[in-house]
C-alpha cells in the first residue's frame, strides 16, 4: 500500500515516478505469444517432417496433423464464460502448460490418430490462451489498448524467427525425440519466467491509478461505481444484446477473410514466386520476408490506431495488401527481386496489422465489458479463415493459375478493406467503452 501511494505521489507532485506495471505485464504477455505460436505452430512444423518420415506418414496426413489444432476453435465462443469463472492468467499459464505436454508426450505418440488427439489437445491450449491476454490488456489500458495489444502480438512473429531454425538446430544434433523434450522442458521454463514478470498488483486500481498509468480522476471514479470491477465481463445474454447484426455480420465476414487470406498467401507465395522465375530458395527467404512485414504490422499500427481515427490505419493496411498483390501480379510479367521484396513486405504487413486493427474495432465498436465475448466471436472467425484459407488457396492456384489466384486472394480481403474504412464508432472515447 505504502509502494502504490509513494507512486501516486509522485505522479502528484510531477516528479519521476516508477514504469508503469501495465508495460511489465505486456512484456509477460508478449513472452506468451511468442512461446505460444513459436513452439506450437513453427516447432511442430519442424518436427513433423522427421516423425512423419519414421512412421511412414504421407506430407497429407502431417499436413493434417498441423492443422488439427485449429478444429479447436469453437472453444473461443466460450471465452465469456471461461473468464468469468477463471483468473485469465490461470488459463494462460494452462494453455502453455498444455504445449509442454504435447511436446513431452510427442516421443510417446506411434499412430496418426493419436497424433490428431495431440494437436486437439495443443489447439484448445492455444485458444483458451488467446481469449485470455486481451482481457488482461483491457485491465491496464484504454487510450493505449492497441499500442500494447500490437506489441504482444508481434510476439507470435518473434517466435517463428526464433524457434524454427532453434528446433531445427536441436533436431539437426539430438534427433527429434531429444529435441521435442527439450522444447517442452523450455515450455515450462517460460511459464516460470512469465509468472515472476506477471506477479504483482492484479489491475491499476490496486496501485491507485487509472488506465494507462494515470491518475484516478472524480469522473473516472463515478464511472468505477457505475461499471463492472476491473476484468468482469457482462454474463453471455447481456453482451449479445450489445451486438447490432448489421454491424456484427460484416465484421465476421471481414475477419473470416482476412485469416483466409493470409493463410492463402502463406501456402502458395513460394509456388506464385517460383512460376514467375524465382528460384527455390530465394522464394522461401522471401516466405521469411513475410514475416517479417507481419511483425512490423503487428508491431507498429498499435502507435497510429492510438493517435488517429482508425479509419487511417484500415486505408494504411488496404494499400499495403492491394500493393503486394499488385506486385505479385507484375512479377508474372518480369520476374524481379525488387517487385518480389515488395509484395513479400507488404502483404506481411497488412496481415500483421489488420489482426491489430480487427481486434481493436471490436473493442471499441461493442465496449469492453463484452469484450470477452465479443473477442471471442472475433477469434473464432479468424480460426474459421485459417482452416479455409488453405483449401481454397490451393483450389484456386490450381485452377486458375497465379493471376487467379492473386484474383482471389484480393477477393478474400475485399471486404475487410472496405468495411473497416466505412465502420462508424469505430473510436470510442476513455471513459465510454463500458
Amino acid at each position: 500500500m505504502g509502494t502504490a501511494m509513494n507512486e501516486v505521489e509522485l505522479l502528484q507532485a510531477g516528479g519521476p515516478a516508477r514504469i508503469y506495471f501495465g508495460w511489465r505485464i505486456v512484456l509477460a504477455l508478449f513472452l506468451c505469444t511468442l512461446a505460444l505460436f513459436g513452439v506450437s505452430i513453427y516447432s511442430f512444423i519442424v518436427l513433423a517432417h522427421p516423425l512423419g518420415a519414421e512412421y511412414g506418414w504421407s506430407a497429407t496426413q502431417t499436413g493434417a496433423a498441423v492443422s488439427a489444432m485449429w478444429f479447436a476453435a469453437p472453444m473461443a465462443l466460450l471465452s465469456g464464460p471461461l473468464i468469468r469463472r477463471f483468473n485469465p492468467w490461470h488459463i494462460i499459464f494452462a494453455g502453455l502448460l498444455m504445449q509442454a505436454a504435447g511436446f513431452a508426450m510427442l516421443p510417446l505418440i506411434s499412430s496418426i490418430e493419436s497424433l490428431y488427439l495431440l494437436r486437439l489437445m495443443m489447439g484448445i491450449g492455444k485458444v483458451t490462451l488467446v481469449i485470455a491476454v486481451p482481457i488482461i490488456v483491457t485491465r491496464w489500458f484504454s487510450r493505449r489498448f492497441a499500442t500494447a495489444m500490437a506489441i504482444i502480438w508481434a510476439g507470435g512473429s518473434a517466435g517463428g524467427f526464433i524457434m524454427a531454425p532453434a528446433t531445427d538446430a536441436l533436431l539437426q544434433i539430438f534427433g527429434w525425440r531429444m529435441a521435442a523434450a527439450i522444447i517442452a522442458a523450455a515450455m515450462v521454463a517460460a511459464v516460470i519466467l512469465i509468472g515472476l514478470l506477471a506477479r504483482g498488483p492484479a489491475s491499476p486500481t490496486a496501485l491507485g491509478l487509472a488506465p494507462d498509468g494515470g491518475l484516478v480522476s472524480a469522473s473516472d471514479a463515478e464511472t468505477a461505481e457505475a461499471s463492472p470491477e476491473d476484468g468482469a465481463v457482462l454474463d453471455w445474454r447481456a453482451a449479445l444484446g450489445r451486438v447490432k447484426l448489421w454491424v456484427a455480420a460484416p465484421m465476421l465476414l471481414s475477419v473470416i477473410g482476412i485469416g483466409m487470406a493470409s493463410i492463402a498467401v502463406l501456402t502458395q507465395e513460394q509456388l506464385v514466386l517460383e512460376s514467375a522465375g524465382i528460384s527455390a530458395s530465394l522464394a522461401a527467404t522471401f516466405l521469411g520476408l513475410t514475416a517479417v512485414g507481419s511483425l512490423t504490422g503487428s508491431a507498429s499500427i498499435g502507435l497510429l490506431l492510438d493517435r488517429a481515427p482508425a479509419r487511417w490505419s484500415a486505408l494504411l493496411i488496404a494499400a499495403a495488401i492491394f500493393a503486394g498483390l499488385l506486385a505479385f501480379a507484375g512479377l508474372q510479367a518480369r520476374g524481379s527481386a525488387g517487385l518480389a521484396l515488395v509484395a513479400a513486405i507488404s502483404c506481411g504487413y497488412a496481415f500483421g496489422a489488420g489482426e491489430v486493427l480487427w481486434i481493436t474495432l471490436t473493442k471499441r465498436q461493442f465496449g469492453t465489458a463484452a469484450f470477452a465475448t465479443t473477442y471471442g466471436g472475433w477469434y473464432f472467425a479468424l480460426q474459421i479463415g485459417y482452416a479455409a484459407g488453405g483449401g481454397v488457396a490451393g483450389w484456386g492456384y490450381e485452377r486458375f493459375g497465379a493471376m487467379g489466384f492473386i484474383g482471389l486472394v484480393a477477393i478474400m480481403y475485399l471486404p475487410a478493406a472496405l468495411f473497416s474504412v466505412t465502420l462508424r464508432g469505430a473510436r470510442i472515447k476513455p471513459g465510454q467503452e463500458g
